[in-house]
């Protein structure tokens, strides 16, 4: 199998920028943008679609996922649907998955039975505690994006003045 490592060149600096690693090893989305509010998990646009971020590093070292397999994340700290890492991304059948995840589920209840707030609990402690770091990342991301695309920032101020102007 296929090395990847965090900041491989194959994938696009934009998905780098939106990652962080953790001390479990998981390449956590530090991006409040591009969550997914029924699994919480991150979703990014990659080859012409919207697919989790998860999906994408996994395809890049595995190829398509095979008909009837499905991914299941086996992260060192428990499920971490925001982490990308292909090393914690296993392909099983849907049975085991689900086997597994019941199996998770009585190990780890508050989690299995309230997903939902238990992704609100960890984004709201993951960015309480990066705050100032995610913020600068964000900042600087967007310096870099307005220095690489100076005519359409000209064009967007120059529509937006003349928007207002006519309101005066």
């Amino acid at each position: 199998m296929d090395e990847l490592k965090f900041g491989d060149p194959r994938l696009p600096e934009r998905f780098w920028k939106r990652h962080t690693v953790d001390s479990q090893g998981c390449w956590v989305w530090n991006s409040d943008k591009g969550i997914l509010p029924d699994t919480g998990r991150a979703k990014i646009w990659f080859d012409g679609k919207i697919k989790c971020n998860y999906a994408v590093t996994s395809d890049l070292i595995r190829g398509p996922l095979p008909l009837g397999m499905t991914r299941s994340h086996v992260c060192p700290g428990g499920a971490n649907p925001l982490c990308a890492n292909p090393q914690h991304i296993v392909i099983e059948s849907h049975a085991d998955n689900i086997a597994r995840s019941r199996k998770y589920a009585f190990e780890y209840p508050m989690r299995g039975t309230d997903r939902k707030a238990y992704m609100r609990d960890y984004r709201t402690k993951y960015y309480k505690e990066n705050k100032d770091e995610l913020r600068g990342q964000r900042r600087e991301y967007a310096r870099e994006w307005r220095a690489k695309n100076k005519d359409k920032v000209r064009a967007q101020n120059r529509k937006y003045y003349a928007k207002n102007k006519a309101k005066k």
